[in-house]
Parts: C-alpha cells; structure tokens; sequence
C-alpha cells in the first residue's frame, strides 16, 4: 500500500495541474481498446488513467508486476462505464518470447485492438561511449527500438480486422539533435523516429495511423507525418494534453 501512495504522489505532480479524476469526461474512447506499454510510471501512467477516464478498456504493459496492480487501483476508480476493462500484462521488453507471449495475452483478453502506445524507454548507459557497457548499449534498443517494432507487428493484422488503428510511439530529446553522453538513447530514439515515419506510409491503406509524440523536457509535441493531417488529441482521447504535459507542434 505504502508503494501505491507513492505512485499517486509521483502522479499527482506530473505535469502542471494534472488532476486524475475530473467529475465530468467526454469519453472519446468509449468501446475502444488500447494497449500501452510503460505505464507504471511518468508519462504512461498519466495516460493510462487518461485513457481510462476516456471510457477506453485497456491492456497494461509494465515489468513490474507489483506497480501494476498499484496502478489498477487508481483506474478502477476512473472506471466510466459498464464493461470498462483492465488487464495488467507484466512483459520484459528485452525478451523477445515475453513480447510476444505479452501480445498474445492482450488479443485474447479482448475481441481486438484500436490502440497501440510504445511508450516504455530506457536512457541505457550514460557517459562517453567508449566507457559504456556493450550489453547496456544494447538493451536500450531491445525497449527504444526493437520492442516497439516487434509489438507493432504483432498487433497490426489485430487493427486491420478492426478496420482501422493508431499507433503512437514516443520519442524524446536524443531524436532531434546530438545528446552527448547518452548516444544509446539517442541513436534508439532517432531509429524510432524513422521507423514511425516508414510504418506511416506502409499502413495508410490500412486506415491505421501511426504517429511521433516527442517529449522535450517533461512537455509532449506531437510530430506531424507527412502522411497524416489529423491531430493525435482527436483520435487517442488527449484532447485536453492531460491538463497542460501536452502541446501540439505542427510541422
């Protein structure tokens, strides 16, 4: 219990006025279906209570099993409506079965998938590359690059009998410009942004959506593809930027 505090605290004072509950939701993402990856912390657990209060049933993906039944508590307080789902999926993203085995829980547990957010990162080893761990190097792109990529696969022929689908994946500061000291990071996220790019034109056809949101110290812009001309509030239910944490930059 005293851990689960600590995440309501650590929540409470993400963003500026971030408030978890508000009495009234438009419920943009009622019968929808998300899966998001990251979520017992920062960023992901402000938008899985986002998505919750937003009406979406949703797939929760962390390595820490005892932050995710932390954070169950809190969306089921968020629950909106009847049939709202939560399902707690614990996966290492550096263990390509556990991705897939996670993907698989996700599909069964629901009748399909809408939403995918690839939002778990690491910062990998810090200091001038020639003193980092190769092993450490790597691992970051196992959950920058590799994760996200091997989920997306998974879960595209999910969206396709759907008929449509969003895809979001987080980049960060590293992408767009050089971070000195932290080139695994960086060289993950820059990867990411490319491969987003890619799928985006690959999944037009598809009616599946597939957007960059970059964060840049603790605000999040949305990256516009070329293939793309709505905006990511409209469709994934972060419309009101989760109470001043997102701004949209368009271009």
């Amino acid at each position: 219990m005293r851990g689960c505090l600590r995440l309501g605290r650590r929540l409470s004072s993400y963003g500026t006025g971030f408030q978890p509950v508000p009495q009234k939701m438009s419920q943009l993402l009622s019968r929808r279906i998300a899966v998001i990856t990251g979520v017992t912390r920062g960023l992901g657990e402000a938008i899985a209570l986002k998505f919750a209060q937003e009406g979406a049933s949703l797939a929760l993906m962390s390595r820490s099993a005892a932050g995710l039944e932390c954070l169950l508590s809190r969306l089921r307080a968020a629950k909106v409506r009847e049939g709202q789902e939560f399902r707690p999926i614990p996966v290492d993203l550096t263990d390509q079965d556990d991705i897939e085995r996670a993907a698989r829980v996700a599909m069964r547990e629901f009748d399909g998938i809408d939403i995918l957010v690839n939002n778990a990162a690491v910062q990998g080893p810090i200091g001038p590359l020639e003193t980092n761990d190769w092993r450490e190097w790597r691992a970051a792109f196992e959950v920058n690059l590799f994760a996200p990529m091997r989920l997306t696969q998974l879960l595209i022929p999910a969206m396709r009998r759907r008929g449509s689908g969003k895809i979001v994946n987080i980049s960060g500061g590293g992408a767009t410009s050089a971070r000195p000291d932290f080139s695994s990071y960086g060289a993950s996220k820059c990867a990411l942004v490319r491969l987003t790019e890619t799928l985006a034109e690959e999944l037009r056809a598809d009616k599946i959506d597939v957007r960059l949101a970059h964060m840049d110290g603790g605000v999040c812009h949305e990256r516009k593809q070329a293939t793309r001309v709505h905006r990511i509030d409209s469709h994934i239910g972060i419309r009101e930027r989760l109470h001043g944490t997102l701004k949209s930059e368009i271009g």
